[in-house]
């Protein structure tokens, strides 16, 4: 008859509108609030991935993506000709399927909160592939990824955003932040517009690959009946 409820979560994954979004116009194509989602990391051990694309500023260092120190980190640094900081094996990463597929514009990572704990940098790729996460656990190594912010631009500092553009890239539906070696970011934004003759294309490769879907353990038993387990295709896309 009475009481208090102190919070009600509904879960589940968010479908925005597309149709009601001009082509011209810039949106953050990752953004939870327009159906962008975190499907695969490497470590989430004081914050998750999704925690990075919601739209509200970040409240503190737990309200954002942050991976534990490496310990096998060398007692000294050096660099390579490209100017980044030699660290084989040092990194973190994580997976992002966009609200639509679209072309990027730009890219901004912020690492505000994060003063002594920041990474040295990072790298973002992109791909065109169908809507399925199980591809994705491995960090998508069968897939081809292009780098849309190289790493040797992307150097990051403490308590910032850091916007880096984009150009010379086609329509992607997935991205991949790596960051090196540990530490945290809190905001993680990709601008762009969205490809509408692209998004039917994943949709298509999605409903029409049911191999491609199905769990892991379902494509082995597949496999080990005798018939032959697709692997995720390793060409560029005509997108890119």
């Amino acid at each position: 008859p009475a009481g208090g409820i102190a919070r009600l979560p509904v879960h589940g994954i968010v479908r925005r509108d597309w149709e009601a979004v001009p082509d011209a116009k810039v949106v953050d194509l990752v953004a939870a609030e327009n159906g962008g989602r975190a499907v695969a990391w490497s470590d989430e051990h004081y914050g998750k991935p999704s925690n990075i694309i919601v739209r509200r500023r970040g409240v503190n260092m737990g309200d954002g993506w942050e991976t534990a120190r490496k310990m096998n980190r060398p007692p000294a640094y050096e660099a390579d000709d490209a100017g980044n900081l030699v660290l084989p094996g040092m990194s973190d990463w994580a997976v992002f399927e966009l609200g639509h597929a679209g072309v990027v514009t730009e890219v901004e990572v912020d690492t505000q909160h994060f003063k002594g704990n920041f990474p040295e940098s990072c790298l973002v790729e992109a791909t065109l592939a169908p809507r399925t996460s199980t591809d994705f656990a491995d960090g998508g190594k069968a897939l081809t990824w292009h780098e849309i912010v190289p790493r040797r631009v992307a150097k990051l500092s403490a308590n910032a955003s850091h916007v880096f553009p984009v150009s010379g890239v086609g329509a992607v539906s997935h991205i991949r932040l790596t960051m090196f070696p540990d530490g945290g970011i809190m905001r993680f934004r990709v601008r762009g517009r969205v490809d509408r003759a692209a998004e039917a294309r994943v949709k298509e490769e999605t409903v029409m690959d049911p191999i491609r879907v199905m769990s892991p353990v379902s494509r082995a038993r597949l496999g080990a009946a005798g018939v032959p387990a697709r692997s995720p295709p390793g060409a560029p896309s005509p997108g890119l």
